[in-house]
């Protein structure tokens, strides 16, 4: 039974009831942000500060002074001073400021955020967007909406009360209670870890290593990794941390260069490929896998007609990687002794490859936890296994569900847990880690792709089930329960949170006064933080008035659509070409591609007023009101919205980060400060085009690891120098440090906090 069907005792009149329930829904409302209270903590030490700064040289000899009257001192008086090794101890772990050191939010207009700084050399960046501030974001939205169904059911609620049903009534207000805990409690909470029992090792390269022993430098980065803590030495937290960012990189770098190799390769014959496919590797999605340099390659194609679409397969290994990157986050902070592969996704030319490294002899024998056929046979025979994956599901937020007598799952029924060959616990099979949203009967078998984000499931108050919505629990009896939560849930994101997102994106954008600033927000990453899907951007749009606001989310929406497109006619041409590994077709299909996207050609105008219009409907629902869709409205749209036709290179570049294809820098110089150039028809030629590289999607290890890096060195000239320019530089590295947290990364950053 959850916390949300509770039922509290205590009998009372309905109504005290009903105003007990008004005012602490109010109080959830009324709760102070992160980033406020950030300030109220730095505003009353302000003063404090400011004479330990003018009477540093007082400060040995008012210690010495006080040592003695301090034993003397009764209680209470003692309690009220800080001693300033205590309190350099408590401006290093935050607990002085009352908030976290490393509270990570970029400010709407994207300037340098303001940064205290003390003797020890911490910050406090205001405003700061953490995971709290997220949680807080969409609580607010879910306890908001709880408000307004609240006024609009008064009498049911006073009538069910009289009637001595008061379940609803004490549910309601226990849920809100431990709700305002929560926050409560997050808004103090310190990321600490105890001693350990053993030091700290410190992992040092020699050269007899085999660079492509992947699982072994993972395995030994993650032992670093865990015994961090506040008695960690700097230079060997560094050490940890360059060796992960190290391992990251060549795993990165090894999976881009076979990679490509593969998909070059892909219509060749098997006797004639540079890289040969395993044929007896098995699996019950997925197409043609590679093994090379000890890591996995498989296409995420529709080979086996399973998704209705190769972009479909794409978006499931997208949501493979989240899910790794989830496990990751907890295994490596929370719960020990389980290991995730590494893993990323290579684009190119259309196709995308999932790479991970191969992991320690795991077969079905080696199965302790999930299913390896498609939830014929479900397997909760490891104890110790099923108890940690126990506890990674309530720090996901996802509900366990009975699979037989006295035997629980707290994942989906087809993520893979093994112990393999070396005794370690490993899982596999990330793409269904987080419930599905409400299926969408037009949408054929939308449940494996249209996934709810990671963000908003470990914040939404109720848990919910990765299996729900599907076959794996059409038999079990609580199967119609958890269909009813995910409805609401998804009912939640798209009336409630979706608008909600929207009128702050509308607040951001409005701060902006240059384009140069619209150009660096980042507002995948900000509608992502919130919990919120791309797929929504449509709805989103739908919400926003303000011109500004919506010429930026017309700009992501034809980018995403616009790439799709360029990918399916780059995966056409490949199957054209077949047995001839060549590269020239590609960079004329491209250069043809962009200037019937923004040339001004017949050609181009057709392709705008009857295609792209009716792909975006498609894609996107409600992205574009009655009047764009008119022929010529949408190229005047976007047009409109920056002066001499800037707004066609925003898209260009968004393009390039979304298909890893590559313009000259002169090209885009010219574009943006010669907008005639845009009048012609071919505005694009072939030596305006750099190259048509990948695109790679990690577990963002290197920027985490490189954050640190950069933290540690920004505090390191603060200690070392005191000089305004030394803290200014430092500033910028604190900056770029938070910089490199990326929002799915969220427990990293609790982590980075701790060190």
């Amino acid at each position: 039974m959850t916390k949300l069907e509770q039922v509290a005792n205590g009998a009372q009149t309905p109504e005290e009831q009903l105003a007990q329930l008004r005012a602490r829904h109010t109080a959830i409302l009324n709760q102070p942000t992160l980033a406020q209270m950030a300030t109220e903590k730095d505003e009353e030490i302000e003063t404090a500060e400011h004479d330990h700064h003018h009477h540093h040289h007082r400060h040995h000899q008012h210690v010495e002074e006080n040592e003695g009257a301090t034993n003397s001192a009764p209680p209470a008086a003692q309690s009220k001073s800080v001693p300033a090794e205590k309190k350099d101890l408590m401006l290093s772990s935050g607990s002085y400021y009352g908030v976290l050191p490393l509270a990570v939010k970029k400010k709407p207009p994207l300037t340098a955020p303001k940064t205290n700084y003390d003797n020890s050399g911490t910050y406090c960046l205001r405003q700061s967007l953490t995971e709290e501030a997220s949680r807080d974001f969409v609580l607010r939205s879910y306890y908001g909406q709880k408000e307004r169904a609240m006024r609009n059911d008064t009498e049911a609620i006073t009538s069910a009360v009289a009637t001595g049903s008061n379940g609803m009534i004490t549910s309601r207000r226990n849920l809100v209670k431990e709700t305002v805990e929560s926050l409560r409690q997050s808004y103090t909470k310190l990321s600490t870890s105890p001693k350990p029992d053993d030091d700290c090792p410190v992992l040092v390269e020699t050269e007899t290593k085999i660079i492509g022993e992947w699982n072994t430098r993972f395995q030994q980065c993650i032992t670093g990794m865990n015994h961090i803590s506040p008695h960690t030495l700097e230079p060997e937290k560094c050490a940890i941390m360059q060796q992960l960012m190290n391992l990251a990189q060549d795993f990165i770098y090894a999976a881009t260069t076979f990679g490509k190799i593969i998909i070059s390769e892909l219509y060749l014959p098997v006797e004639q490929k540079t890289i040969k496919p395993r044929l007896s590797a098995g699996g019950v999605a997925g197409g043609l896998k590679y093994f090379v340099h000890n890591i996995m390659f498989k296409f995420a194609c529709d080979d086996k007609k399973m998704y209705g679409s190769e972009e479909a397969a794409a978006k499931v290994a997208g949501h493979e990687l989240k899910g790794c990157i989830s496990y990751f986050n907890c295994v490596t902070r929370w719960v020990r002794d389980i290991t995730v592969p590494l893993m990323a996704l290579v684009d190119y030319r259309g196709f995308r490859l999932v790479a991970m490294t191969e992991l320690p002899t795991i077969s079905k024998a080696t199965l302790r936890y999930g299913s390896s056929d498609g939830g014929k046979t479900v397997v909760t025979s490891d104890p110790v296994l099923n108890d940690k994956l126990k506890r990674v599901s309530q720090i996901l937020n996802i509900r366990r569900r009975r699979v037989r007598e006295g035997a629980y799952l707290y994942s989906p029924v087809d993520l893979e847990g093994h112990k393999g060959s070396d005794a370690q616990y490993y899982l596999v099979d990330f793409s269904r880690c987080f419930p599905p949203e409400f299926p969408d009967k037009s949408i054929p078998v939308g449940h494996l792709f249209r996934l709810l984000r990671p963000e908003f499931v470990r914040y939404y108050p109720k848990q919910l089930c990765p299996d729900a919505c599907t076959g794996f629990i059409k038999q079990f009896k609580h199967a119609d329960e958890f269909n009813k939560d995910i409805a609401e849930a998804t009912q939640f994101l798209r009336e409630t949170l979706v608008p909600n997102v929207g009128e702050e994106l509308q607040h951001i954008v409005g701060t902006f006064t240059s384009p140069e600033q619209l150009g660096q927000f980042r507002l995948v990453q900000h509608i992502h933080r919130r919990g919120v899907n791309m797929r929504y951007l449509g709805h989103i749009r739908q919400n926003v008035q303000d011109a500004t606001c919506r010429g930026l989310l017309l700009v992501e929406v034809l980018a995403r659509v616009s790439t799709c497109l360029l990918k399916m006619q780059m995966r056409d041409k490949h199957e054209e070409l077949c047995a001839v590994a060549v590269d020239q077709p590609f960079w004329y299909l491209v250069v043809s591609f962009f200037n019937v996207l923004l040339g001004n050609s017949q050609e181009s105008h057709e392709f705008w007023n009857e295609k792209l219009v009716h792909v975006i409907l498609y894609k996107f629902a409600g992205a574009l009101s009655e009047s764009e869709t008119r022929p010529g409205a949408l190229r005047q749209e976007l047009d409109s919205f920056l002066p001499c036709k800037r707004a066609n290179v925003f898209l260009v570049r968004r393009i390039e980060n979304l298909s890893g294809i590559k313009f000259r820098k002169s090209f885009h110089e010219e574009m943006w400060h010669n907008p005639d150039k845009w009048e012609c028809e071919m505005p694009f030629s072939f030596i305006d085009l750099k190259r048509i590289g990948e695109r790679v999607k990690h577990m963002n290890i290197i920027s985490f690891s490189l954050g640190y890096l950069l933290k540690s060195e920004g505090e390191a000239l603060l200690r070392n120098h005191r000089s305004v320019f030394v803290k200014d530089e430092a500033h910028k590295l604190f900056v770029m440090a938070l910089e490199k947290v990326p929002p799915h990364f969220s427990s990293a950053i609790t982590f980075l906090h701790s060190l």
